[in-house]
């Protein structure tokens, strides 16, 4: 539901805050006395509407049944989930979580020459639970309507992020706020990434290798960041999917639960191997 003021070019949107629905509008709004009197268009961010004026009656009427409609599809089940936080621990290479969201997108466009998918930590915004899960936690873990996006990177670029991603495990960084990959395992010695393998066979450097990932990162954090310092810089053959990575997270689930399995059990059993728990 979008609701478009002609002349302050306002929008209105719903979403989610914290499993939540609400409505968002890209403006500032200005009130007096409790009441909205004025939105300026603002491109820069989202205000989360939660403060009280006086109602409208027949617009609160209107709004109620978009409302009920994105409401009742918060509560769908899509599947079942082991239980995932980005606040998973050790080992930091491999954090549950964030590589689970990458297997999302690598295995939705696995036909497309990718050989790999990156997802960066800071943009999941909630937990998973354990048990049966619905349309609401997916929304409030990855809100972002970001398409996914696909480009090649040379081994030297993917060497670079590497090396960046082992100054964060040294300095232990909290919360794994690096890189995390699916398609792409190594291991980090002494500050180093060491035995890098690519898709099964060792990182070439010269090569050229397919990536899918959010387009946050290949389009425009990947340019500014500190967190990302050398990426942005040499990737070619730049593509929009035209998917959205929520929906590669929701399908991806789905599909995993029409097969008897659970969100993040691949990715845990892997990092339990790798810590000698389980």
């Amino acid at each position: 539901m979008d609701v478009i003021e002609t002349q302050g070019k306002t929008l209105l949107h719903p979403g989610v805050h914290n499993g939540q629905a609400v409505v968002w509008g890209r403006f500032k709004m200005e009130r007096e006395e409790g009441c909205i009197t004025r939105c300026i268009s603002r491109e820069g961010g989202a205000d989360l509407i939660d403060e009280m004026f006086d109602e409208d009656a027949e617009i609160k009427a209107w709004l109620q049944g978009y409302s009920d409609q994105f409401e009742a599809q918060l509560n769908v089940e899509i599947g079942a989930c082991v239980g995932l936080s980005k606040y998973d621990g050790e080992p930091p290479i491999n954090h549950t979580f964030q590589s689970t969201l990458a297997e999302a997108m690598l295995a939705t466009f696995s036909d497309t020459g990718a050989s790999f998918s990156a997802m960066n930590a800071a943009g999941i915004r909630g937990e998973i639970p354990p048990g049966v899960i619905q349309y609401r936690h997916i929304e409030a873990a990855w809100p972002w309507k970001n398409n996914v996006y696909h480009c090649e990177l040379s081994g030297a670029l993917i060497m670079d992020l590497l090396q960046a991603n082992a100054v964060a495990i040294v300095n232990r960084v909290p919360d794994g706020m690096f890189l995390h990959f699916s398609g792409l395992d190594y291991d980090v010695v002494e500050g180093e990434p060491i035995n890098v393998i690519m898709a099964g066979a060792p990182l070439n450097l010269e090569a050229w290798y397919g990536c899918v990932a959010d387009q946050y990162l290949i389009t425009s954090a990947m340019q500014d960041n500190a967190k990302y310092p050398h990426a942005g810089l040499g990737q070619r053959k730049v593509m929009d999917m035209g998917v959205m990575t929520q929906t590669c997270i929701l399908d991806y689930t789905k599909g995993l639960h029409a097969q008897g399995l659970l969100l993040g059990a691949q990715h845990s059993a892997r990092t339990q191997a790798q810590t000698g728990t389980g």
